[in-house]
Parts: C-alpha cells; structure tokens; sequence
C-alpha cells in the first residue's frame, strides 16, 4: 500500500499571520438561536470582537442571530452551506455551495464575505479554486483546543495558553455550553499575556 502524500499547503491559506499582540478568535459551526446571543453578550462584556463561520443554511434558518453577530461588531466568515466535505467536491459544486453562502449573508446582513473556513479544516485544488473565484481568504488555524469534544471549561482554557503564540487564529465552536463557560477566562488569560483577540480582519491591519 503506497504512503499517504503530505497534504499540499498552498500559500493563499492563512493558518497564523505574522504579528504581535494580536491573536484571531473564531466560531465555526453557528448560527445557534439562542446561544449565539450568549457568546455574543460575552464578547460584549469584555470588549471583544471576534469571527463566526457560519453556516449558509443555519442563516437562512436563524437569520437574526446572525443579523446580531454584524450588531455586536463581529464579523461573518463562510462555513459552507451544509457543513459538508468540500474536499470531495469539483470546482464548480465548490464554488455553487460558497456562492449560496455568501448571496445569504448579503441578503440577510448586508455585508460580503471576506474569510471561508471549510468544514473539518479539508481542502483541496478545487476548495482554494473556488476561494480564490470570489476573493475569499482561506482560513484554518493553529490553536485548536478540540472544544466539540465538551472538555471541562479548564482544559479548553489550559489547551489554548499553552498553543497560543502572537498573530495566532484560535478555532472554537458554537453551540457547546462548557466552550461559552471557558470564554471569558480565555480572553483574560489571553491579555494578561499582552495577547488581543480580534477578528480574523484585524490580524492584517
């Protein structure tokens, strides 16, 4: 049986960017009623904003939580339409699927999207393609404290500090109570280490 090849790394994704005292926060999965709102309070609480990939067909469905994620000053990344493998896709199913997020978002918040995350971190010649089709930076990450896994608020926390490093993007997920509970200590312990969580955006100003 032939050895699995390395994955390819293509230089339009973006995993970490090379600046100090900022790190990006993000939220991959949502819209979430009535939990996005929680996670948004608590970014408001403490002065923070941060990036949501969600979900085209979660924001056709709850549109108002995505409508208070832009309120908030958050800002909306693509997560595709169904949570699917784009990997496993052709070019032009790829680009049909982001091109439905992206129309959604527009038409619910106004605003065009920037960033794509696609669904468990799988890629391909086709998903960066189709990024690269509609001027949208491929973001993955490279803190990834396995929060869906509903670890005790600690060791989200524990996980995080001890990945993290200046211009580094941080991947959470909605919809977990014990990610909401970490929340605040990560945005305190992140600046007492003279670390900022800003959004995706914020990185390359």
């Amino acid at each position: 049986m032939a050895a699995e090849l390395p994955p390819v790394e293509y230089p339009q994704i973006i995993k970490r960017v090379d600046v100090q005292g900022k790190v990006g926060i993000s939220f991959d999965d949502g819209p979430f009623p009535g939990m996005t709102e929680q996670y948004l309070d608590v970014l408001e609480k403490y002065d923070t904003r941060a990036t949501f990939f969600l979900v085209g067909q979660r924001v056709s469905l709850y549109p108002e939580p995505a409508r208070k994620v832009i309120e908030q000053g958050s800002e909306i990344g693509s997560h595709s339409w169904r949570h699917g493998r784009l990997d496993e896709l052709k070019t032009e199913q790829v680009l049909a699927d982001l091109q439905s997020v992206t129309e959604q978002v527009y038409d619910i918040v106004g605003q065009k999207v920037d960033f794509m995350r696609p669904p468990y971190g799988r890629y391909s010649e086709a998903v960066v393609a189709a990024a690269q089709e509609l001027n949208q930076h491929l973001v993955l990450w490279d803190v990834d404290p396995r929060d869906w896994e509903d670890s005790p608020p600690e060791e989200i926390v524990a996980k995080i500090m001890n990945q993290t490093k200046p211009g580094s993007i941080i991947i959470l997920h909605e919809g977990h109570k014990n990610t909401l509970q970490a929340l605040p200590e990560i945005i305190k312990k992140l600046r007492e280490r003279d670390l900022e969580p800003v959004p995706i955006s914020e990185l390359f100003n």
